[in-house]
């Protein structure tokens, strides 16, 4: 039996989170140290929230001499391409130096470390895999390039066969989406734009264990195929728990999973709405009394005719929630209803062309035409009018 870390998707960002997020990885490190693992799978998605991603030099320094060394002066260390990491950005982590080595896995491959065989597909970045498919549509080449890499699952099988038959375990690792896969919540996913893995593929290959990296939510897809999710929130849609995986391998056996939580800070949403006849109400989720190692977004919606008034009540409640409610950061997120909603029932119920010309002038205030543009504009309609259409 052997034991690893399987994780991913760390994001670790410059900015505001960096700290936080920092602390969640090293929760991860130092679980895993204390947990004896043997291998750590690092499944893609380093650093960044743009894609591509460049790390950044306080982004590089931590990752290098706060995770990756650290981790393999305990254990090897298997780094995947996701498709927030740039191309050839992550190599230098494989030139570390630890008592164990770190690699870096760029394109599909079969390799063996710490007694596991191991079949990489980091993401499947389109540009790898269209060049026979160029005169496909999109969806015909996604279709296209999922038969390709189905073939290569399928021409990868006999070594599963192999490694079984000799003692040892089996690891399919992977960046990307899994059809059915579900997301965590503000995660953006190009619908029809990624290729999509199938789980009865991925079955088919017969790993011991398959790790995925991608989406941000924890989940079992099926016996022995999982996302890792994410040590950390990324936005306030991921509203479920954050950490990593540590599983026990045996060939030929179930693997067996443990959920380690990681000590992510919470994000909460207040909605406040303003009305000229209520005033100001708040809605304030379950649990906003507790916010120790929390992250609250203010969410403010107020007509357009407010938003000047508004400002100061937002200035003042902010305040509120960093001393009552001692949050650790307040967002405040403001979303503007446009005057011209109400007033464009006057158009809609104007009668003629000229009313409804009328109704969207008083609509814009001063940056309406002047009266003699406006007398203008009327005179050349109602002349308009009188030629007929054929004018």
């Amino acid at each position: 039996m052997i034991r690893i870390a399987h994780t991913g998707d760390w994001h670790l960002t410059s900015g505001p989170r960096f700290a936080d997020t920092l602390r969640c990885l090293r929760a991860v490190y130092e679980d895993g140290v204390t947990q004896k693992v043997q291998l750590w799978i690092v499944g893609g998605d380093l650093s960044g929230v743009s894609v591509p991603h460049v790390a950044s030099v306080d982004e590089r320094l931590a990752l290098s001499a706060q995770l990756f060394q650290p981790m393999a002066d305990h254990a090897p260390v298997l780094i995947l391409y996701g498709n927030h990491d740039a191309e050839n950005d992550l190599a230098i982590y494989g030139r570390l130096a630890a008592r164990h080595p770190i690699v870096v896995v760029p394109g599909p491959r079969i390799l063996e470390l710490a007694a596991v065989r191991l079949f990489a597909i980091p993401f499947p970045l389109k540009r790898r895999y269209v060049a026979p498919h160029q005169d496909l549509s999109i969806p015909e080449q996604n279709a296209a390039i999922a038969r390709d890499i189905r073939a290569l699952l399928e021409a990868w099988r006999p070594e599963v066969e192999v490694a079984r038959r000799d003692g040892i375990p089996t690891v399919c690792i992977g960046h990307g989406t899994i059809r059915g896969a579900a997301i965590a919540g503000g995660e953006v996913i190009p619908e029809g734009q990624e290729i999509e893995f199938s789980v009865e593929d991925l079955e088919m290959l017969g790993c011991d264990y398959t790790a995925f990296s991608h989406f941000h939510l924890c989940q079992q897809l099926r016996a022995g195929i999982w996302y890792a999710g994410s040590p950390d929130r990324s936005n306030f849609g991921e509203v479920d728990e954050k950490g990593f995986l540590i599983v026990d391998i045996e060939p030929g056996q179930p693997p067996v999973v443990h959920r380690r939580l990681t000590p992510a800070r919470r994000f909460l949403t207040v909605e406040a709405t303003w009305s000229e006849t209520e005033g100001w109400r708040l809605d304030m989720p379950v649990g906003a009394h507790d916010v120790a190692n929390t992250e609250v977004r203010l969410r403010v919606t107020v007509p357009e005719e407010a938003r000047d008034v508004s400002e100061a009540w937002i200035a003042s409640y902010e305040t509120q929630l960093r001393d009552k409610l001692a949050a650790h950061a307040v967002v405040v997120e403001r979303r503007i209803i446009p005057t011209t909603r109400v007033r464009s029932e006057a158009i809609t119920t104007a009668r003629t062309t000229a009313e409804k010309l009328g109704a969207f002038w008083a609509s814009l205030n001063s940056s309406g035409p002047s009266e003699m543009q406006r007398t203008r504009a009327l005179e050349r309609l109602g002349e308009l009018e009188t030629e007929g259409p054929d004018a």
